[in-house]
């Protein structure tokens, strides 16, 4: 299980800085959007239901760290199209 979040940090670390223009694109810049827009989305709908758990931890922790991620993809994303 920590592989797999592993890896798919390492993808959305990718996706990010591309998008950024940090480093080139490895795919095609629609591509790349397309999937930044889709993982923005993604942990926007995580915050959002890690904002109704019966975990303390998941409420208080877990929640922000979801939002801060969003915004941060959605900045990236809007600010460089």
């Amino acid at each position: 299980p920590f592989i797999t979040a592993l890896i798919v940090q390492l993808i959305l670390l990718f996706i990010l800085l591309q998008v950024g223009g940090l480093i080139p694109f490895l795919l095609e810049p629609p591509l790349t959007r397309g999937i930044g827009y889709f993982f923005a989305l993604y942990l926007l709908f995580n915050a959002a239901i890690s904002l109704f758990s019966f975990s303390r931890k998941e409420k208080l922790f877990v929640a922000p760290l979801y939002l801060i991620t969003s915004i941060c993809f959605w900045a990236t994303l809007l600010l460089n199209s």
